[in-house]
């Protein structure tokens, strides 16, 4: 039994999801537990066979127990874990990770066509979802082939390290998840694989010295602003050699020194630090500008729409863009927005609001590179809605019954940003047959090396504890 939960101890097994003898797939869910908090998937770390469950439904589960194992051709007893998580904490780290992983697959190939008309109003419902919300830019519903994107104008080379940058992206973020299930990652994380195209469209149009400012869900965003693999998997893990020094975690991540302000627990917070951020080098006169990314959900807080009015109000040097996944943790945005798109209620504040295809890289560098020019000129904010999706849960562990895996495949097969990029590469001819293969192959192993470095790793010490913290400490001597 992985510990599903940071405080986790033991969970009820609701019922099994498959029988023994069956055939599983790597990642498919073996059973259900429930938790003192919610209700999980365990799922297979690996493709095999079922062996006999350990545990009948109802049983209360330790965790650190054998729910079942999952048998290789010939084998008869001795298979692999649902997760490889020991309950002592000097455990070695999980083999999970370098499971093989289905992240990339081939679909049908799509010619390179000149450049995608929009088209009005394609529903994106979720199942079940009551309404069709948005005017999305490429309709999912009306072709089953992978959609092809323009790159005429990009240099190709430049293409393939954004390529490369969303590959390591991706791989990071699947060998993070059964690392966050068996433990090594405390308090679970936030997956952004299929919005990789998001993170690195827009940072790439940005100068070195601009700013940003991320969401809970940010390893996309930390990679494409320059944050190494060994950096964020060490600050994972809580290690001393994490990018601060163990003290932040998955959703707290910062460089001041690359102008990564850091992302933020609270859902829309970052919008604020940005806005700061973007005042200060209007008043110093600084050629700098500051992006702030947060998602659909928090667009329905208050504070969001206080940044965009002060923005907009004072002609702020900031890109304020959403990154509209089409959940906010299990609700739908048809359900919580009643504009026909977050877009449309940003332009009420006075500034130029578009939505854009947020698995077309190259489409989010365009809107981003003239958002960025308008801020310089002097002529305000721009908002932008990224219309992308989340191909894993809200966090870890979740069993996602809010959406069908028809829904999620259907995404991946027809709007894979990876792919997407890839194949136009292909199609004149930068990319090679094979090469996305190597891509894919050099980028798991710099992940592995990141996990190594972060095992190896030591713990912060407790006598620095209050470095870097301004205020009172424990003895009521004032700290600097």
């Amino acid at each position: 039994m992985p510990a599903l939960g940071m405080a986790m101890e033991e969970g009820v097994l609701l019922r099994w999801l498959k029988q023994p003898g069956e055939s599983v797939a790597a990642q498919e869910p073996l059973a259900e537990i429930e938790t003192d908090k919610v209700t999980m998937t365990v799922d297979s770390p690996v493709a095999g066979r079922l062996g006999d469950h350990a545990f009948e439904e109802g049983a209360v589960v330790p965790v650190g127990a054998l729910l079942v194992r999952v048998l290789a051709a010939g084998e008869d007893g001795q298979g692999v874990l649902p997760s490889e998580h020991k309950p002592a904490p000097s455990a070695p780290a999980p083999e999970a990770h370098k499971r093989p992983r289905p992240i990339l697959p081939t679909p049908p190939r799509a010619p390179v066509t000149e450049a995608l008309a929009a088209t009005e109003a394609a529903a994106l419902v979720g199942e079940g979802s009551e309404a069709a919300y948005g005017q999305v830019l490429v309709d999912v519903e009306s072709d089953d082939t992978l959609q092809s994107i323009e790159i005429t104008g990009l240099d190709p080379a430049v293409l393939v390290e954004w390529l490369e940058t969303m590959v390591l992206i991706r791989e990071f973020e699947d060998a993070c998840e059964p690392l966050a299930l068996a433990g090594k990652i405390p308090g679970g994380m936030h997956s952004a694989a299929g919005q990789e195209a998001v993170a690195v469209g827009a940072i790439r149009a940005l100068a070195p010295t601009d700013i940003v400012t991320s969401s809970h869900r940010s390893h996309h965003h930390s990679f494409a602003k320059g944050l190494s693999p060994r950096s964020v998997m060490a600050e994972l893990y809580g290690k001393a050699t994490g990018c601060l020094g163990g003290r932040g975690g998955h959703m707290h991540l910062a460089d001041f020194s690359i102008g990564l302000f850091g992302s933020n627990g609270i859902v829309g917070g970052g919008l604020g630090i940005a806005t700061g951020a973007s005042l200060a080098a209007k008043l110093d006169r600084r050629d700098q500008v500051a992006l702030a990314f947060f998602g659909d959900g928090g667009a329905n807080t208050g504070r969001i729409w206080e940044n965009v009015n002060l923005a907009a109000l004072w002609k702020l040097p900031l890109i304020i863009i959403c990154e509209n996944n089409l959940y906010a943790v299990e609700t739908h945005a048809g359900r919580v927005t009643a504009a026909e798109t977050i877009a449309k209620r940003a332009s009420g504040f006075g500034l130029p609001a578009l939505q854009v295809d947020g698995q077309d890289v190259a489409a989010v560098y365009g809107v981003t590179v003239e958002a960025r020019e308008r801020a310089r000129r002097g002529e305000g904010p721009t908002f932008v809605e990224a219309l992308t999706y989340r191909y894993r849960g809200h966090n870890t562990g979740d069993a996602e019954t809010y959406r069908g895996r028809e829904e999620v495949e259907r995404w991946r097969r027809t709007k894979d940003p990876i792919l997407r990029v890839a194949r136009a590469l292909e199609a004149v001819g930068t990319l090679e047959e094979g090469q996305l293969d190597e891509i894919v192959a050099s980028a798991r192993a710099t992940v592995e090396d990141a996990v190594q470095f972060a095992e190896a790793s030591p713990w912060p010490d407790p006598a620095d504890a209050f470095e870097g913290v301004t205020g009172l400490a424990l003895d009521g001597r004032r700290r600097p």
